[in-house]
Parts: C-alpha cells; structure tokens; sequence
C-alpha cells in the first residue's frame, strides 16, 4: 500500500519450552528437542511474511513462520544437533523474529532459551 510507513507490530514472543535438549546422531538424547516459538504479529495493512532466525553455540539457521490463527505466528525449532555438550553444559539460544508487511516495512523483536547437552560428561 502506498504511504504505509509503519512496521508490523511484534508482542507476546513465547517459546512452549524454556531449555531443549541437544540431538546426537545415534544416541537416544532426553526430550524436550524442540521448541514453538511463536509471536503475535499484527500490522494495520497485512503481514507478509514472517521468520525467525536463531543462533546457539556457534550454530544457526532461519525458520519461516506460519500464520497459526489469527495474528499468531510460529515456528518449530529444533531438534539442535550438538555432539560437544554435556548434560552441565547449558549455552543460549538466542532467536529473533522478523515480520515484513505488505509495503515492505520490518521490525523484529528477540527471545532467548536454554540448550543442555545430551551427553554425559566423562568422570576422568
């Protein structure tokens, strides 16, 4: 729409989990592995799109988010694969989400969770 200045308004970020554990391949990791983040995103045009990028132990990626109802948007994330932590390493999981409405405009708002290892640590 033309003249539409303001961004998309983020609130309410929330993760259903406040600490996931990390996968190893071939061993069995305690649960939970995964996380919904999702936030409420309104706009008075429309929002476009949305996604969420995350960062952890020199690891990351982006997610897209899904309009799950409403102005509730989400996304799954998880399972993190980290072979190098233990079950007392605990490192943060930083996330941020990013909405773009319909002109163009973005805003972005940040979270944080707790990733533990999955292995135990060696007694030697």
């Amino acid at each position: 729409p033309a003249g539409d200045t303001t961004p998309p308004s983020i609130a309410n970020l929330a993760s259903s989990e406040d600490e996931i554990r990390a996968a190893v391949p071939d061993v069995r990791c305690p649960t939970p592995q995964t996380t919904v983040l999702s936030a409420t995103i309104t706009d008075d045009t429309d929002v476009a799109s949305a996604e969420v990028s995350w960062t952890a132990n020199g690891q990351g990626d982006t997610l897209t988010m899904v309009r799950s109802g409403g102005s509730t948007w989400s996304a799954t994330l998880g399972p993190i694969v980290d072979a190098q932590l233990t079950t007392v390493d605990v490192v943060t999981v930083t996330f941020t989400v990013e909405a773009v409405d319909a002109a163009g405009n973005a805003a972005s708002a940040s979270g944080k969770l707790s990733l533990r290892g999955c292995l135990v640590p060696d007694p030697g």
